[in-house]
């Protein structure tokens, strides 16, 4: 073969490669956009169950085309704390299943279909103007980009069959399967997709370029190349991250060992399910990855225990999990904002705290509360900050309407939140001046202060759990704490008439009466954000 023959096979195969690696991407993206509230709502709730969970991983991995995107996913959803290690797993079982679609639609042999299956895509996406179909369209074009680059790694491979070197080092895989694991992993790590490698054997399955046990061979392989990167990703995480994305790699490599020493038989029984090659190499990948998940789920208790003991908890070296925001979950609006919505219930818990310790700090004149509140203030701007910049990031990506609305209203919350903090820290203080009132005037401060504790309370139960009825609650609080701080500040400023009005007695209390009517107002805004009328 002339060395421009050479090149024009390498460039086919490559060129096929790098475009089937593009549409997946592209596929993957639109289907996230049209699916991102669907997915979100499968893995908050039904991944408890190990059969729901693996249903759930197999429906998730199907919609977005990609094991290797959905475990990613579930690296930071569990490095945040938004679902157990256990629940991870349960979705990785199906994700082994989910997985083996992409290589069972392109054993469909459609010819020069990918034509008009493209020109459908585009003309739904460009020449419509309603969203739903514009996003059908993606998908469309997508699946025909995924075809014309079946068919260019097609074209690519024909002339290897008729080349003795090649189809010698293949059938060397099929006699050592070994070799064949071992660059099949190798060759799918680099192109970090193993349904990209999986597609490429169902190519030179579809020309005759390589017998059924050396597929077989590589795809063991391929299997184990895909766990490379969420092994990287999982560097420096949480134990429980860490465990996840071992289960993986651990699901495959007991897969491999079941069926490496029948690999013989495996290979006869295939054979009877198709006379094509390509859809022997399809059901082959099928077959292994669903009888591997199903094995796994039958010891699941003992595989958990395992991975726990290689994987122990190391709560020395461990991040606050307060300040960890995970920018894996950004492009699943969905899962981002649940994630962010964590972090704002932290921050209103804490500045909860702040407003006990800036009362006791006040009425018991405790320095140490004092200076807890300064320091609680240190955390939230910072959390606050980290909570602005994430919400931000998820804004540039495209959200849905309802999406936009829970991430503005977050971006508001936490605008109030960390005002909240500022005048804790104004009254923390007041307290360090040590100041005395009456017992008279002392007891309505702190009815005040009471009041102002149960409003922002109130709040925060709304931020957590939005309904109309706790809203209602936080309005007609504030209301009351409006018309007492108004009614205290009258009658302290009524029995003190003929002293000085700028004394520092007078100048504390009527502003520490000022920096509790705030909060109430802090508290109304909060609970207004999320009010439904």
């Amino acid at each position: 073969m002339t060395e421009l023959g050479l090149l024009n096979i390498v460039l086919s195969i490559f060129g096929g490669l790098a475009l089937f690696l593009y549409a997946i991407k592209q596929l993957s993206n639109s289907l996230k956009k049209s699916a991102s509230s669907i997915l979100y709502r499968m893995i908050n709730k039904l991944t408890d169950n190990p059969i729901k969970g693996m249903i759930t991983g197999t429906l998730t991995t199907v919609t977005v085309q990609s094991s290797s995107i959905t475990v990613i996913t579930l690296l930071g959803l569990v490095n945040s704390g938004i679902l157990r290690f256990d629940n991870a797993l349960n979705v990785i079982l199906g994700c082994e299943i989910g997985t083996t679609i992409t290589a069972q639609i392109v054993a469909v042999k459609v010819g020069n279909l990918f034509l008009p299956i493209m020109a459908v895509g585009f003309f739904l996406r460009y020449f419509t103007k309603n969203t739903k179909l514009k996003r059908t369209g993606e998908v469309v074009f997508s699946f025909g980009l995924i075809f014309l680059a079946m068919h260019l790694m097609i074209e690519g491979v024909k002339p290897l069959k008729d080349m003795p070197e090649f189809v010698n080092t293949l059938k060397t895989f099929g006699n050592i399967p070994i070799l064949g694991i071992i660059w099949g992993a190798i060759f799918t790590a680099i192109i970090q997709s193993s349904s990209a490698t999986t597609c490429l054997i169902i190519a030179m399955g579809i020309d005759g370029a390589i017998d059924l046990k050396s597929a077989i061979a590589l795809i063991f392989g391929a299997n184990l190349g895909t766990c490379a990167l969420e092994l990287i990703a999982a560097i420096s995480t949480s134990p429980a991250t860490k465990r996840t994305a071992l289960s993986q790699l651990m699901i495959n490599i007991i897969s491999i060992m079941i069926f490496y020493p029948f690999i013989s038989q495996f290979t006869d029984v295939i054979l009877q399910t198709s006379t094509s090659l390509a859809r022997q190499i399809a059901n082959a990948h099928t077959i292994f990855n669903v009888t591997g998940s199903l094995i796994i789920l039958i010891i699941l208790k003992p595989f958990k225990k395992l991975i726990t003991i290689i994987i122990p908890e190391d709560t020395k070296t461990q991040k606050p999990e307060t300040m960890i925001f995970e920018n894996r979950l950004l492009k699943l609006s969905y899962f981002a904002i649940e994630h962010v919505k964590k972090k704002v219930n932290t921050l209103a818990d804490i500045t909860t705290g702040m407003i006990n310790h800036s009362t006791e700090a006040f009425f018991e004149q405790k320095n140490e509360s004092a200076d807890q509140v300064f320091k609680q203030e240190e955390i939230v701007d910072e959390l606050t900050m980290k909570c602005h910049d994430y919400l931000q990031k998820i804004k540039k990506h495209q959200l849905d309407i309802k999406a936009e609305k829970i991430q503005q209203n977050l971006l508001d919350t936490i605008i109030d939140i960390e005002r909240v903090a500022d005048q804790c820290v104004n009254i923390a203080g007041f307290a360090k001046q040590k100041v005395k009132f009456t017992e008279e005037q002392e007891q309505r401060l702190r009815e005040v202060f009471a009041l102002t504790r149960k409003t922002f309370m109130h709040a925060v139960k709304t931020l957590k759990r939005p309904n109309k009825s706790n809203c209602e609650m936080t309005f007609k609080l504030e209301n009351e704490l409006d018309y007492k701080e108004k009614q205290t500040r009258e009658q302290y400023l009524k029995e003190t008439k003929q002293e000085t009005q700028d004394s520092i007695h007078n100048y504390i209390y009527v502003e520490t009466l000022r920096n509790l009517e705030r909060i109430g107002d802090h508290a109304d805004n909060i609970a207004g954000y999320y009010y439904q009328r």
